[in-house]
């Protein structure tokens, strides 16, 4: 597939801002309204 390195780079950008996003909201102590936003985000 021609396009499968540039749908595989993105997919990686995305789970690495999810991942930094629920350690941010972890640290801030903001789970519950973090945790909530960044499952939504893996869903999509």
């Amino acid at each position: 597939m021609p396009f499968y390195e540039v749908i595989h780079k993105d997919a990686t950008k995305w789970l690495q801002q999810i991942k930094i996003g629920l350690a941010t909201s972890t640290s801030l102590y903001a789970l519950d309204s973090g945790l909530v936003f960044w499952m939504n985000q893996l869903r999509e």
